[in-house]
């Protein structure tokens, strides 16, 4: 099911914004869709360390920093 963010839901039409909006999807709730973007923005920290690493390596740390979220 594809649903646009809140941020940027204004920027779509009208019509748009019904069809995709987080409030009208079935199972939800109260989210504002902006998660992955906070995820990505503490992840960018780990981008130098990683970018020489075996795509395997690279996996098990990104897992390890997800892990140790809480958001």
């Amino acid at each position: 099911v594809a649903a646009v963010g809140k941020f940027y839901l204004l920027e779509h039409k009208v019509s748009c914004r019904y069809k995709f909006s987080y409030h009208w999807l079935p199972g939800v709730g109260m989210t504002d869709g902006e998660a992955p973007e906070r995820i990505w923005a503490i992840l960018n920290d780990i981008g130098g360390s990683i970018c020489e690493m075996t795509s395997g390596h690279c996996h098990n740390i990104i897992n390890d920093h997800h892990s140790d979220m809480n958001v």
